[in-house]
């Protein structure tokens, strides 16, 4: 906040205005609404004041029917369209053929909206190919333009930090205002803080260390050999997708392929959990379809496993809410009650080893962070939608800011993430090694003897004679 994001929109679109005569630029926000008092409220105070000598000169005209402001100063005319994304105006800018798209407040918008807004940038007036672009402005938040702009950071993208030290014209007490905030909503809205104070649900997570390299079958088949077993995660979709992780478990004095996969990690592990699994992500299958696609799909994919081993279920799957018919005898079928696991298992292609997996969310969450936390869970670089989703998988905002986070995530392309969680709960929770102590023997038969001085009576009633149990 206070970094002048809004402000940017508005002047950098009335600029692409005024350079290409003939240009159509649309400036929007989710909300109609709240674009109407914030956005251009900017653009009309601050950007092109209305009655203004810049207002004159350009011949501006604003046709409040149609929410257009037009240049009729310029040969030809620019314009631009100040509009809400609701469902009929995502209708009318499918048709536009525009120079220049403004999203004020992204972060709210969905990315296939985005996409589709990016799809429309094709104009070239008076035959003049411009810098066509869409400028988008956010507030720090956890999800797709976190991951789009700041994490992968892609090639034509361009991501800009702002923040109230940027910023010349703000009040020099702007920053004592945030003084009674919680620091979480300083970090974020003061402070632009993408990471600590984005409500991720895996801040443990640090790409540097946690993402390894890619498992070729062949070293794969070396961690089975030394020992290492094979497990999977699931998590079920046919609209949305359904997701099976598969991983390797095991310990890493027992394989040089771990060790020299992992290699200067080690050093970075906490040396108080050496003795616990040490758990690497290496496969996945991620797809919407049918049960007899997944089943499919996966038994394809693991077919370089002779034993995949269990493979650990969205409990749900047991649920017998279905019907399939059977062929009691010739010429009569019968609706019988069945469940999706029913259906997994079915030939070809079973997917055999499906257990119920552990579905508390906190838990499961607690598990993951606490594995990253001691060094003991990996990534392969080659799963890089895990990654991603792990980047920007964000815990639920408050509905106030003076309340806690709720404790749930967001339920939204999270499937992968419980595919993980089914996987991870089915180990032993990780605890510290035992500390050797070293005992004085001769002490503590002192304090048995004082013991025995203060309250004889106690060590008579002991079974066998009083010295052996001293």
């Amino acid at each position: 906040m206070g970094g002048g994001k809004t402000r940017f929109l508005c002047e950098d679109n009335l600029a692409s205005l005024i350079r290409h005569p003939g240009n159509f630029t649309v400036m929007c926000r989710q909300s109609g609404v709240a674009l109407r008092q914030t956005t251009g409220e900017v653009f009309f105070s601050e950007a092109l004041v209305s009655g203004s000598p810049l207002w004159k000169a350009l011949g501006a005209v604003h046709n409040r029917t149609d929410n257009e402001v037009i240049l009729r100063a310029l040969v030809p005319s620019s314009r631009t369209w100040f509009t809400g994304l609701d469902h009929d105006n995502l209708e009318r800018v499918k048709s536009l053929n525009l120079g220049g798209v403004y999203v004020d407040e992204v972060s709210e918008v969905s990315e296939s909206i985005v996409n589709m807004l990016a799809t429309r940038l094709r104009r070239k007036p008076n035959g003049v190919d411009i810098h066509r672009r869409l400028v988008a402005s956010s507030n720090p938040e956890a999800g797709w333009v976190k991951s789009r702009w700041v994490d992968k950071q892609l090639p034509g993208h361009e991501f800009i930090q702002a923040t109230w030290r940027d910023n010349p014209y703000l009040p020099e007490d702007y920053p004592t205002l945030f003084d009674s905030m919680p620091e979480r909503w300083r970090q974020k809205y003061l402070y632009g803080n993408w990471d600590a104070a984005s409500g991720l649900v895996y801040p443990e997570f640090k790409r540097d260390f946690h993402v390894v390299p890619a498992i070729s079958p062949q070293m794969l088949q070396g961690f089975l050999r030394d020992g290492w077993r094979h497990m999977r995660g699931f998590d079920h979709g046919q609209q949305n997708p359904a997701c099976c992780i598969g991983f390797l478990v095991g310990k890493i004095e027992d394989s040089r392929n771990a060790k020299k996969l992992l290699g200067a990690r080690l050093d970075g592990r906490d040396p108080e959990f050496d003795d616990y699994w040490t758990v690497i992500a290496y496969r996945m299958y991620q797809n919407p379809g049918l049960v007899s696609e997944h089943r499919k799909r996966i038994h394809m994919l693991w077919s370089d496993v002779p034993r995949p081993g269990v493979t650990w279920a969205d409990p749900s799957i047991w649920r017998r809410d279905r019907e399939r018919p059977i062929v009691v005898k010739p010429g009569r079928v019968e609706a019988r009650e069945a469940s999706l696991y029913d259906e997994y298992n079915l030939k070809p292609y079973p997917l055999r080893g499906l257990r119920r997996g552990n579905n508390s969310v906190l838990a499961g969450i607690n598990r993951v962070g606490t594995l990253y936390n001691i060094g003991h869970y990996f990534t392969c670089e080659d799963l890089e939608q895990l990654i991603m989703n792990t980047l920007q998988y964000a815990w639920k905002e408050a509905s106030n800011e003076d309340l806690n986070f709720p404790e749930r995530p967001i339920d939204k392309d999270d499937h992968d993430k419980d595919a993980e969680r089914y996987g991870l709960m089915s180990l032993p929770a990780p605890r510290a090694k035992i500390k050797e102590e070293e005992i004085d023997y001769f002490e503590r038969a002192q304090k048995l003897a004082q013991n025995f001085k203060r309250s004889p009576n106690r060590f008579r009633k002991l079974s066998g004679p009083i010295g052996v149990n001293v």
